[in-house]
């Protein structure tokens, strides 16, 4: 058996903080939430009813800003940056293969590292998708065509490998492809004991190079299988499952979906064809003279000694890997994975030590949680990633995640430092959300009756990324009790106080600005258009949207430019002196300062940098006085009507 020194090492960092923290802090983060898209999450076919709760979004990263949204139906939906949602799936629960429609579903989905990049190498235009599929019992595969059988078991869970090479790079929206799950590639099965910790997430390692030798494994968590196997008052067997090194629940797998990649090559039992291959460096490989699914410690183990990790999460830029695990009773936690690690359950939860019948396996002494936190907190954490955009430069390599919300206890957004030499590190803060707008329907009481409003959804399945690393939210009601309104199922981006992005679209164009001037103008008090948060509506918050917007779109902007185009000229004066007098005319009419329309001073705000031009500053254009004249004269004409 190999033992890996990073385990220990980490282990040594973690103690610490001997108690890992259980109060959360308010942060001084503030942020705003806007949704992206809302669908309703029961779609009533007549004859059935389709549930299209998210479970999970990840991008394509193929250059077309394109999401893909899972969701516990086995739908895979489609969200197009400029279209929106679209009304064609990728594919639907019947083309996934999901056959259950129950809390399993299709819990995660992941793209290879390769999906838009050599066409020659594996992984190119590769999906890969988790669903739940019947057990033997219930018109299921029989054991025998199961990797991983379990006798009893509830259902299977089944990893696929979708082959979307012909959409990649493509924003035609009607360059879908017909898919069927005839046409994937079964990589994994696994029997379950129970609905619930099962396979649920996968992931790979973006920050690694296509020459490294670790590049391209896909990790996948698996609970403990959620159900006691053979002791109802006790569950023992299920909580030592998590510390048996031949047992395949209660793990952080580590597989390479390329069959060619290493000489331990496993065949899936239902096809009979090379499913995947397992890179000799994994902490158990070599362990057994024949490295087969009975052995004694099965070579896929990665990490072990997990419940029920819902998100597993590796950082797009060092490679570190989290994941988020539900706790039993008492504790919530969110972890770090290193080669053999062992979180500890289920002789632990989180740092509180239980069930002393529970032997700790394997070499590696137990790894404590970076952050854990008690049931007055939260009920059910569901992980997150570590932050790489650049909206929030404060926020950038913090950890964000949240919990699901359970019985009356809403969903809560969290962030903390996972670096273990940073002052605050494995400290909870939450996001400051009160200045983010009441959007969301939410239960208020243990019934789980949607009966108000919060600015998180009422519950919190997934934090992900778009393809610039930027956050996005998905979230609804509860799928387990009634859906109460039209709207019940969301994606969310978070947003810095919207900036100049007014209209969400991830841009800052100029109708976020004429939006914002005619807010302005007619008094209102919509927090949308506060850009510069000071609680007024006021040409500092026009200032503020141009400094943000000349940052972002990369030009130096004056007043006195109507159409953006970075030069203050004649087509500027013409299109303010077209509207001289107007009380409701926006910016590109000449109402720089949102004021009671376009004035005399807004002239004076334009003659101040006239002749300025994008590329050469104060190229001299007519003179200043000219410009006056022209300005009177204009004005002369617009009092004659």
């Amino acid at each position: 058996m190999k033992h890996e020194t990073t385990a220990l090492l980490l282990t040594f960092l973690l103690l610490g903080q001997a108690l890992a923290q259980n109060t959360v802090e308010p942060g001084d983060l503030s942020v705003r939430l806007r949704t992206a898209a809302a669908w309703n999450p029961v779609l009533d076919l007549g004859s059935e009813a389709l549930e299209l709760t998210p479970t999970d979004v990840v991008p394509l990263d193929d250059g077309t800003g394109r999401l893909l949204i899972a969701t516990l139906g086995g739908t895979i939906r489609v969200f197009d940056q400029q279209a929106g949602l679209l009304d064609e799936p990728l594919f639907n629960s019947q083309q996934s293969g999901l056959q259950l429609q129950q809390e399993s579903g299709t819990t995660g989905i992941v793209v290879h590292p390769n999906f838009a990049g050599n066409p020659a190498e594996f992984g190119y235009g590769k999906l890969y998708t988790i669903t739940t599929e019947n057990g033997a019992s219930t018109s299921g595969l029989s054991p025998e065509h199961v990797d991983f059988p379990f006798a009893g078991e509830v259902h299977q869970d089944v990893i696929r490998e979708w082959d979307l090479g012909t959409i990649v790079g493509n924003a035609d929206q009607n360059s879908l492809p017909s898919i069927s799950v005839s046409d994937s590639r079964e990589i994994l099965r696994v029997a379950q004991p129970g609905p619930f910790h099962n396979l649920t997430d996968m992931a790979f390692d973006l920050s690694l190079e296509p020459t490294h030798s670790d590049y391209g494994q896909l990790y996948i968590s698996s609970g403990d299988g959620g159900n006691s196997f053979t002791n109802a008052s006790t569950n023992a067997t299920r909580k030592q499952a998590a510390q048996d090194l031949s047992s395949i629940y209660g793990n952080v797998l580590r597989i390479n979906p390329n069959p060619d990649a290493h000489s331990l090559v496993r065949n899936n039992e239902n096809t009979n064809l090379p499913a995947y291959s397992i890179s000799p460096i994994n902490p158990f490989a070599g362990d057994e003279v024949v490295e087969s699914r009975d052995a004694g410690t099965l070579a896929e183990i990665f990490a072990y000694g997990l419940r029920s990790p819902f998100r597993l999460n590796i950082d797009s830029q060092q490679g570190t890997i989290t994941f988020g695990d539900v706790g039993e009773q008492n504790r919530e936690e969110i972890s770090l994975v290193t080669p053999g690690s062992n979180s500890g359950w289920g002789r632990f939860e989180g740092t509180r030590q239980d069930n002393d019948f529970v032997e700790l396996a394997g070499p590696a002494p137990h790894s404590p949680p970076v952050f854990e936190y008690g049931r007055d907190v939260g009920r059910s954490v569901i992980g997150g990633i570590v932050y790489r955009g650049s909206a929030f430069p404060e926020l950038f390599g913090k950890y964000v995640f949240g919990d699901f919300g359970q019985s009356g206890v809403s969903a809560r957004l969290f962030y903390g430092s996972i670096d273990p030499t940073d002052d605050s590190f494995g400290q909870i803060f939450e996001f400051d959300l009160s200045r983010s707008e009441a959007l969301f329907p939410v239960s208020t009481d243990e019934d789980d009756t949607i009966d108000g409003e919060a600015a998180l959804p009422d519950r919190l399945f997934s934090i992900g990324e778009d393809e610039n690393g930027e956050l996005l939210l998905i979230g609804g009601q509860d799928p387990r009790s009634a859906v109460s309104s039209v709207e019940g199922a969301f994606l969310i981006r978070l947003t810095r106080g919207l900036g100049c992005d007014t209209s969400g679209d991830g841009l800052c164009t100029i109708d976020d600005l004429n939006e914002l001037v005619l807010a302005r103008n007619r008094d209102s008090d919509d927090p949308l258009f506060d850009i510069d948060w000071d609680d007024a509506l006021d040409g500092d918050d026009v200032s503020s949207w141009l400094e943000q917007a000349s940052a972002e779109n990369g030009f130096l902007h004056r007043v006195g430019d109507t159409n953006l185009d970075g030069d203050v000229d004649f087509a500027d004066f013409l299109s303010l002196s077209a509207n001289f007098g107007n009380r409701e005319a926006n910016w590109t009419q000449g109402n720089f300062d949102g004021n009671e329309g376009t004035q005399f001073a807004d002239f004076l705000a334009l003659s101040e940098n006239f002749g300025a031009v994008a590329t050469l500053q104060n190229v001299p254009e007519p003179s200043f006085h000219l410009f006056l004249l022209l300005v009177f004269l204009a004005a002369r004409q617009k009092r004659r009507y």
